[in-house]
């Protein structure tokens, strides 16, 4: 489940203006900033006001943003500061940002949090959301305590403030700073969803296409989907577009998928990016074109997408881009598991171990094998037995071999099952067991692991 949670941007705050009456306070967004002559106009009007806590906050937005004027950091604080002690909770809320970042004033964490505790009082919504965040995280000097800051996040929650809703939805989801609650979650999400936010509505469908915390419905997530979608939010045109390469909830179609997906990718989604280079690479609703593959493959890993990276050494570990080299596949394992990819870091491993690509390096392998099994890679943690076993790459120790393969087995690697069943019938490195010895022999010959089978005196099973 891939959720995204709110993301506080000082600069798409600041684009929206105050609006009261006259030309200072009732004015088209959209001009300012793009229409000299209609800014000009603009800043007059609210220069002919400056008394006004509006006008103020709407001069120190102007001067943040240099619209109309040279960009001037020092005087938005300075009008947004005659804003705030007027009472404009806006402006409040954008001087803690600004005394947080440092735009204009030496960053001081403590001035930061006045501001904000000044815009709660004031009734922001957004400073509820901001201060509630430092308490809940202990951030900013703010002592941390989780059921203050919940309360100034539900707060602004229940304001209507989207932000806040799809915070709480993902704190809630997540169960990392508040206790895990899915029903709870999806009630903050569709409130954020019920406003049209683009963000809400995405995090709804994760919701309903996974049928976390509600029964799972692929035409509702669809539709949650496409309303997010229609606003240009990439997670949701990826979201969608691979619901159109899998025909869950829509028909298969590729070429719709690969228009959804190049959409999300040029909004810079490493997912999307990743997604459309599988299907330049197959030739699916696209022409194929391995090379283009390759390409948006190493733009998503660049971004941080390990199963983008492990894609690369794959295809050059099977020759698959024509021609066959360890050594780039070598090079790409361990890129994708430094992202943090199990799989990935077996797989360098396991090269060490062979001397693919590289001189055979025990201890090299042995690095990549425990960075593997502490992401739960089952194959890692089943050679890992091995290595212990043998010896070959660290001091033969037979109880850690047994509690390795143990591990493993449980996981389901029926190679681990079979030989912790060599283990219990021979008492290496465990007591000697016979019935666990057949428990495990018997999981791995269903599996169809015929050696496992040969143990039990069967046959191959159908």
């Amino acid at each position: 489940m891939r959720l995204t949670k709110c993301s506080l941007a000082l600069a798409s705050i600041l684009m929206s203006f105050s609006s009261f009456s006259d030309d200072c306070f009732t004015h088209d967004d959209s001009k300012i900033g793009t229409d000299d002559a209609y800014t000009k106009s603009f800043m007059e009007s609210c220069l002919a006001h400056q008394d006004d806590p509006v006008a103020q906050l709407n001069l120190g937005i102007l001067y943040y943003n240099g619209h109309g004027v040279d960009r001037n950091y020092g005087e938005a604080l300075k009008w947004l500061r005659k804003g705030a002690e007027g009472g404009s909770a806006q402006s409040a809320y954008v001087l803690g940002l600004m005394y947080l970042n440092g735009q204009g004033v030496e960053a001081d964490a403590g001035e930061a949090v006045r501001w904000q505790r000044k815009g709660v009082e004031l009734g922001s919504p957004k400073s509820m959301l901001e201060l509630g965040t430092y308490t809940l995280l202990g951030q900013n000097g703010i002592k941390r305590n989780v059921t203050e800051g919940l309360r100034l996040i539900k707060q602004a929650g229940e304001q209507g403030l989207a932000d806040a809703q799809n915070y709480l939805g993902y704190l809630y989801a997540k169960g990392e700073d508040a206790e895990q609650d899915l029903a709870k979650a999806v009630i903050w999400y569709r409130k954020a969803a019920d406003q049209g936010d683009a963000m809400g509505l995405y995090n709804t469908g994760i919701f309903y296409r996974d049928g976390t915390g509600v029964k799972q419905d692929w035409v509702l997530a669809v539709r949650f989907f496409e309303k997010s979608a229609a606003q240009a939010y990439g997670p949701a045109l990826t979201a969608l577009g691979e619901l159109y390469c899998e025909g869950n909830g829509v028909s298969r179609d590729y070429m719709q998928a690969a228009e959804l997906l190049s959409e999300a990718a040029d909004l810079g989604e490493s997912g999307a990016m990743y997604d459309l280079g599988l299907l330049y690479s197959e030739g699916n609703g696209v022409r194929k074109d391995i090379e283009k593959g390759i390409d948006l493959f190493r733009q998503a890993a660049a971004l941080g997408n390990d199963d983008a990276a492990r894609e690369i050494a794959l295809m050059y570990d099977t020759g698959r881009p024509g021609k066959k080299d360890p050594k780039e596949a070598l090079s790409w394992y361990m890129k994708s598991a430094e992202l943090g990819n199990a799989a990935s870091a077996n797989n360098a491993g396991t090269m060490y171990m062979n001397g693919e690509g590289t001189e055979k390096n025990y201890a090299e392998a042995l690095r990549w094998f425990l960075k593997a099994a502490e992401g739960g890679d089952r194959d890692a943690l089943q050679n890992l037995g091995v290595i212990y076993y043998t010896g070959n790459g660290a001091e033969k120790d037979m109880g850690k071999a047994a509690g390795y393969f143990a591990e493993a087995a449980k996981l389901g690697n029926i190679q681990a099952q079979y030989n912790l069943g060599i283990m219990y019938r021979d008492g290496e490195g465990v007591a000697k067991n016979l019935n666990a010895a057949a428990k495990l022999f018997s999981e791995a010959c269903t599996a169809g692991y015929q050696d496992a089978c040969r143990e039990l005196g069967e046959g191959r099973p159908e």
